[in-house]
């Protein structure tokens, strides 16, 4: 149905999350939205996921944390702090 990219935003704070994802979907894009990068990384989402923009602070697991999972797992989309 969808054409456009899916973007992950990926933030534990609520307030920037909705923002950011409001701010992607108004371009068009496809954004799937996670409060921690571990929810993210067990979702059913990642598979589909174009781009990722994160938060680089967050408790459990850091941004620089989560591109280090990513990268680990074979997963190579660009990733935006």
């Amino acid at each position: 149905m969808h054409d456009m990219p899916v973007i992950s935003i990926v933030d534990d704070d609520e307030s920037a999350r909705s923002g950011t994802t409001r701010l992607v979907r108004s371009r068009g894009f496809v954004a799937h939205a996670f409060p921690s990068a571990r929810a993210f990384l067990h979702s059913a989402q990642l598979a589909q996921t174009a781009c990722v923009i994160s938060d680089i602070q967050m408790p459990e697991m850091s941004g620089i944390q989560l591109y280090d999972a990513l990268r680990a797992r074979g997963h190579n989309m660009p990733i935006i702090f």
